[in-house]
Parts: C-alpha cells; sequence; structure tokens
C-alpha cells in the first residue's frame, strides 16, 4: 500500500478522541474534558474518529493480545521459560503499565483499554529511550499527540505536535521500533525490523518512514467527525498498519478479516521484484543440451529485510515451474501446497528450494523452534548475506539481491514457459505443529494460516523471449489502496463503480 486516495469523511494521526461529539448546547471550548481513564479506551476514541477507530479495530494492534498463535506461544514460554513480561509489554503495554498483567495470562477478560496496542498508547506517547523492547515513555496525560502540526483543540483533550508521529520525520520510526526491535533475555538480537532500517537508504535525506508505507495517506480529508469544531482538510493516515500478519479468528467487525486481508496483499505486492529470469547467458544454451540452465535474481523493495520481524518464524520462498508448448507442467522447484511444511533439502526434480528465513540455535548448536531456547551465537563465517532479502544498505548500496540458478530445467526445445512466484507462511508450519503438540494451539485455528503469495513477484519467461532473460513482472490485478477504501467504505463515490 504505497499510493493516496481520497475519500471524503476521514480523520487524522490524532487517532483517539471522543465519544459524545454531538452534544448539543455545548462548544469546544465549554463541554467537559475526558480523563485519562476515559480517553485509554479506544471506544471513547470511536466517537469523534470512527473511521480511525474501524481501521485500527481491524488491525494487529488491536488483535496483538488476542491473537492465538500469539496466546499460545506466551503460555507455553511461561510455562517453559517463565518469560514474565516479555511478550505482553509489546503485545498488551497499557495491560502491564496499568498493573492488571504481569505475564499475559490473565488477559482473556480484560477491559478494552487494556487488549491490544491501544490508541491511547501510541499517542499519548512522549519519548522513546532505547531502540528495542518497548522502551516507550508515555506522559500520562490527556494530551493526545499527532502527526498534525496545527491542531485544532477539541475541548475534550488536549492536542500536541509530535516528530514521533509524524510520518515525515525519520524520528517517527523510532515509535514504531522499539516494539519491532526484539532482544530475547539470553541476549539475542531476535527481531530485528527496526535495526535493519536504520541500516538501509530509507533511513537518510528524503526516505521512508514506517508510517510513510504502513499507513496509507489520504488527502483532502479531515481530522475528526466533530460538529463542535471547524476542522479543516488535511493529508491524514489510515490505522491498519498491514505487515505480514494476519488474524486467525474473526474481528468483531465482520468486515475486519476480509479488509485485512486486502490490506496485506496490498503490502507485500511490491515487497520483492523478481530482478531477472531465464537463461544466464547465450552461450550457454548450445543445441543438444538436455537440460536448460535457468537463472533468477530478487531483491526487496522494503526498508527492511524481508521476511523481517519474527523472520525465524516465517518461511518465504520461491516456486519455479517449466511448461511445455502444450501448457503441461514439465518442471517444479518449490510447489510446496498451502499449509505444508517448507522444506529445506533437495528434492527429486533438483536443487533445494529457494527459502528466506531468519535462524536462530540452542546452546547445543541445534536449531530453536521456540524463540526461548535460543542463545547468541558467534558469526557464522558460512552465513549467507541471503538468509532472507536483504535491505538496500546505506554502507553497501550494490549487495541488496540474491541469485539462485537452477540447472536442471527440461531443455529450450521442450520448455516453452517459465513462470515464478513468492510465498510466505507468516508463521511456519513447523513451528504451528510444535505448539499444537504442546496443547498449547488448537489445531482447527493452525490450519487457517494462510499462504500468501506476492502479486508482484510473479514473472514469466517465455521462448519467445529467446536467449536473454526477462526483467518485467506480470501486472497484477490489485488496486491499491481503493481496493481497501472501498471495502471500508463502499458508500464513497469514488467506489460506485466497484459495486
Amino acid at each position: 500500500m504505497r499510493s493516496a486516495f481520497t475519500p471524503i469523511l476521514m480523520w487524522s494521526l490524532l487517532a483517539c478522541v471522543v465519544a459524545g461529539c454531538s452534544n448539543s448546547g455545548t462548544t469546544a471550548a465549554t463541554r467537559p474534558a475526558f480523563t485519562r481513564e476515559q480517553l485509554m479506551d479506544p471506544n471513547t476514541c470511536k466517537g469523534c474518529h470512527p473511521n480511525h477507530y474501524r481501521e485500527w479495530a481491524s488491525s494487529m494492534h488491536a488483535y496483538a493480545s488476542d491473537d492465538p498463535v500469539f496466546i499460545a506461544m506466551n503460555k507455553r514460554g511461561q510455562r517453559e521459560a517463565k518469560l514474565g513480561e516479555f511478550c505482553i509489554k509489546c503485545h498488551a503495554p497499557m495491560a502491564v503499565r496499568e498493573g492488571y498483567t504481569k505475564d499475559g495470562l490473565n488477559m482473556k477478560n480484560a477491559p478494552a483499554s487494556l487488549r491490544g496496542v491501544t490508541c491511547y498508547f501510541c499517542h499519548n506517547a512522549q519519548e522513546v529511550t532505547d531502540t528495542h523492547n518497548n522502551p516507550i515513555k508515555l506522559a500520562d496525560d490527556t494530551i493526545m499527540r499527532g502527526g498534525i502540526k496545527d491542531p485544532k483543540h477539541p475541548g475534550v483533550h488536549g492536542v500536541a505536535y509530535s516528530k514521533l508521529h509524524d510520518g515525515d520525520q525519520l524520528e517517527s520510526s523510532k515509535l514504531c521500533g522499539s516494539c519491532h526491535d526484539i532482544v530475547t533475555p539470553s541476549g539475542v538480537h531476535l527481531e530485528r525490523t527496526y535495526a535493519e532500517w536504520q541500516a538501509s537508504v530509507f533511513n537518510g535525506r528524503g526516505g521512508q518512514t514506517c508510517n510513510r508505507c504502513h499507513m496509507d495517506t489520504i488527502q483532502n480529508a479531515i481530522a475528526a467527525d466533530d460538529p463542535e469544531v471547524q476542522v479543516p482538510t488535511r493529508t491524514v493516515h489510515m490505522h491498519l498498519f498491514p505487515g505480514v500478519d494476519s488474524a486467525l479468528t474473526p474481528f468483531p467487525d465482520a468486515k475486519g478479516q476480509k479488509v485485512q486481508q486486502k490490506a496485506i496483499q496490498c503490502e507485500l505486492a511490491p515487497a520483492v521484484l523478481v530482478f531477472e529470469l531465464g537463461p544466464p547467458a547465450p552461450n550457454q544454451l548450445l543445441a543438444g543440451l538436455s537440460e536448460m540452465p535457468v537463472h533468477a535474481v530478487l531483491e526487496t523493495n522494503a526498508g527492511h529485510r524481508f521476511p523481517s520481524g519474527a523472520a525465524h518464524d516465517r518461511r518465504a520462498w520461491v516456486e519455479l515451474t517449466a511448461y511445455d508448448a502444450n501448457d503441461k507442467i514439465i518442471y517444479q522447484n518449490g510447489n510446496i501446497p498451502p499449509g505444508a511444511k517448507v522444506e529445506e533439502k533437495p528434492s527429486s526434480n533438483g536443487p533445494n528450494p529457494w527459502v528466506f528465513r531468519d535462524k536462530v540455535y540452542d546452546k547445543n548448536g541445534k536449531p530453536a523452534l521456540m524463540f526461548w531456547d535460543a542463545v547468541p551465537q558467534p558469526p557464522d563465517p558460512n552465513a549467507s548475506n541471503c538468509d532472507t532479502l536483504p535491505e538496500t544498505n546505506a554502507q553497501n548500496v550494490t549487495m541488496h539481491s540474491c541469485e539462485k540458478s537452477y540447472g536442471n530445467v527440461p531443455a529450450r526445445d521442450k520448455t516453452a514457459r517459465l513462470r515464478l512466484q513468492v510465498h510466505v507462511q507468516p508463521v511456519a508450519r513447523e513451528v504451528l505443529d510444535s505448539l499444537v503438540a504442546s496443547g498449547d494451539l488448537d489445531p482447527a485455528l493452525a490450519d487457517k494460516m494462510p499462504t500468501l503469495t506476492l502479486e508482484n513477484s510473479i514473472l514469466e519467461w517465455t521462448s519467445k523471449d529467446g536467449d536473454n532473460p526477462i526483467t518485467s513482472a506480470v501486472p497484477n490485478t490489485l488496486d491499491c489502496p481503493k481496493d481497501v477504501q472501498c471495502l471500508l467504505y463502499p458508500d464513497l463515490p469514488s467506489c460506485s463503480s466497484s459495486k
């Protein structure tokens, strides 16, 4: 999701305010102010920011402490490693700050004000004191901070501009990065999204912040639906925060999951670019060869590596398929069925599937499936920079692509078409199976974990392309972010043609 669209009535980065904006006979100057406790409840914000609320309620931020994979992993981690607040302080930070929980095991019946990553937690933030494990300092007042430099005072709460919330300021990435960069109690730098962004060319003059990619801009919109305040039109932001993770149980809003899935598709579509596909060089296509060497080059278009975040739990891989002149499949590599385990070993039809994932190891040097078993490891001199697709690094701008050669594709006289595409499992099947086996995750929920295909990663070479590889992707069918907008707000004039 990158480009902007223009609905008629929308909101702003001042996302958390007021239920009761339409109190007749009052003005912004005279109506009573909300207390901190009221502002902590997202339902309070819903009154003046119904669209922001609806978007947030369809996001993984709202779902963070209700996610069954999180619940299962935290439950097991508490049992096996006594994790304490390590996980829950990012998944439900207000619950920890308000003393409701110390380990997240009692969140099932927690009030709405303490569930997930709430409006108040983000918009009351005044300082970020470190780079990882939620070092966010709240003001604990009734001032809601945002990225608007001249906010209109609503009367029911204070307002203030903050660089931490302004997506045009590089400093704003600190706010996101503080929970999207994780170091385990044993010292393993487990999740490194913020560190990856810091090292990338996106972290520089004219660069891209987290907000710019994960919060679509909306032009000519209003910051709040407030009849007591003359609210000017501005450029504001959506609050869906799409990434790769998906909800496995229904949202309160019936449209929530459908909206989320479309937003994720739009966010992932440009994340990986297939830079090249086809024969590596004309002199290798000699007559009489029984096999045709195929070369592919991939690079990421993100401001961090791909996959990122909990990349030790994720699996992304490349599927390569060859067809004959009758469009019959004659070769496959990486054709892993949805929901199946991604096997990282040679198959009968060629080399290992091309897999991208992070790797962590236990005290015996064996791969660790659960992060609390991981311990720091010395640098591996044989480690590949392509375990995950690297971001464009500010120090080494030439090392941001990865390549692979397939040497056993049927020769040119048999292969009429090659098709390459990239898939990703947000949480790997073996991780889910382990949580099911330990009794912490319902197998029916594990089976709902989607396998996602990156639409812009699809590339095709045909025999008509001759001896040279191609670099043009198959056009995707997504119209982003209009597709997401019209799912949320189908009555908008811009969506009339979509009905």
